[in-house]
């Protein structure tokens, strides 16, 4: 099982969990994402369902590692960050 597929299967245990979800977004109130330009889509859906409720989300990235983008990555996210998580700055 690789890396996205451990994610994937978060995702659906949690989406279809809401008691551990709620138990899950009570414990992260703030979250820290780093080196986001390697980032797989399915880390921002997980992260999007995990801070819901979050008061705040912090991502960082590395322009340097940018200009070579991993498989899978969703460099994106940082362009549509305002609009993708709503309440963070």
């Amino acid at each position: 099982m690789g890396y996205e597929d451990m994610l994937v299967q978060a995702f659906q245990i949690l989406s279809r969990d809401v008691q551990l979800l709620s138990i899950y977004r009570n414990n992260f109130r703030f979250i820290h994402v780093d080196d986001v330009q390697s980032f797989p889509f399915v880390a921002h859906i997980l992260l999007k369902l995990l801070s819901e409720e979050a008061s705040s989300v912090c991502m960082f990235m590395d322009e340097a590692k940018y200009t070579h983008p991993y498989r899978c990555a969703f460099p994106n996210a940082l362009q549509d960050f305002s609009r993708s998580y709503q309440g963070s700055q």
